[in-house]
């Protein structure tokens, strides 16, 4: 739970995060990384209250970093955000062509 409530904020939005089960609210949607991973900050939320289960090679990326996520500087995250935006503009020219 640690690792996952301590990624970088990659991005952060304004909206609020209802769980999809019960409608409580907790907490507004950032997308955190930890330099390799992308997840939501509502998957701790899901991991603890469900029992929701991790990927295994996520899991065992995290143990091998003693359950705490490296800190990333903002130089970092600009550069991760910069390479994933430009997957994703990669990925939507591939959509058009297809």
């Amino acid at each position: 739970m640690r690792y996952l409530r301590s990624g970088s904020a990659l991005a952060v939005t304004g909206s609020p995060v209802h769980d999809a089960l019960s409608h409580e609210l907790h907490g507004a949607l950032e997308l955190l990384t930890d330099g390799e991973w992308f997840w939501y900050s509502d998957l701790a939320h899901y991991v603890e209250r469900y029992h929701v289960p991790l990927d295994e090679t996520f899991v065992d990326h995290a143990r091998a970093h003693h359950w705490t996520p490296p800190k990333l500087s903002p130089e970092d995250l600009i550069q991760i955000g910069d390479t994933l935006d430009a997957v994703l503009d990669a990925e939507d020219a591939g959509d058009t062509h297809a």
